[in-house]
């Protein structure tokens, strides 16, 4: 059922009849209302996202469609998407690269996650000269930024808003790349890796407040303004926590605690 479900999205949108292969991304069986499949033919590989019936995830994966037609449209970046109507299906090409998590691990350099930093903050831009509220991507992290011939590509775009809270962006992206810098310190236990987040973000010398600074400098904002979004940003995670259809209950009180750490950080 599924080939023919591929077979047809390939026909309609590529007058494409002829053979081809395909992979699912992932566990069949685990996945958040959609299907994520590598498709293979006439020597090119396109990624195509196929909703399952959720309206929710139908309406995530045409925000991600429009957002990258504009990017296209506006040169920023282009993945070459494309929209199958009748199943609500987007298609995109397949980027063979590495994703900066990956190339850290293999170089070591943390420098290599202010390329991110570079992307985001020339993305945020397009929206706006130089306020908060914009175009947002909703899950920025480094592991969805990938580099391919010294050009950065990035993905998954479902959480996408044109007025969100920009500043949501970089903090997302600095924690998850903590994550990597630090290693260990930030596997000890869940309110011991919120804290230190945030106490290494308010710490003057570390890789977290050199990204804080740098996105500060090219956005033309302080680093104070970007800080002082913190008990919003985790008012925001409690929100999506909270909202979620999966079993992460156990993971709001610790955001509470940092929501309330910060605050005290930040009066201090």
């Amino acid at each position: 059922m599924l080939e023919e479900k591929i077979k047809d999205i390939l026909e309609r949108t590529f007058d494409y009849r002829g053979s081809f292969s395909y992979m699912v991304q992932g566990d069949i069986h685990d996945m958040d209302g959609k299907l994520t499949i590598l498709v293979e033919f006439e020597n090119r590989r396109r990624v195509i996202k196929i909703p399952r019936s959720d309206p929710r995830t139908c309406e995530y994966i045409q925000k991600e469609y429009s957002i990258l037609s504009y990017l296209k449209e506006h040169k920023f970046m282009d993945l070459n998407p494309l929209m199958d109507k009748k199943t609500n299906s987007l298609m995109m090409d397949f980027i063979k690269g590495e994703s900066l998590v990956y190339e850290y691990r293999r170089k070591k350099d943390w420098n290599i996650f202010l390329k991110g930093i570079d992307w985001i903050a020339g993305f945020h831009g397009l929206s706006n000269g130089g306020g908060k509220i914009g175009f947002t991507h909703g899950d920025y992290a480094p592991i969805q930024v990938i580099s391919r011939d010294n050009e950065l590509f990035v993905i998954d775009w479902e959480y996408f808003q044109p007025k969100g809270e920009q500043f949501f962006d970089v903090l997302r992206y600095a924690r998850v790349a903590a994550e990597s810098i630090f290693g260990e310190q930030f596997l000890e236990g869940a309110v011991y890796s919120e804290r230190n987040f945030i106490e290494k973000l308010f710490s003057k010398n570390n890789p977290l407040t050199e990204m804080i600074r740098h996105y500060a400098k090219l956005r033309n904002t302080s680093t104070n303004s970007i800080l002082s979004s913190l008990p919003v940003y985790y008012d925001h995670i409690i929100d999506k926590h909270t909202n979620s259809t999966s079993e992460d209950d156990y993971y709001i009180p610790v955001l509470k605690d940092a929501k309330k750490f910060c605050s005290e950080r930040l009066l201090s």
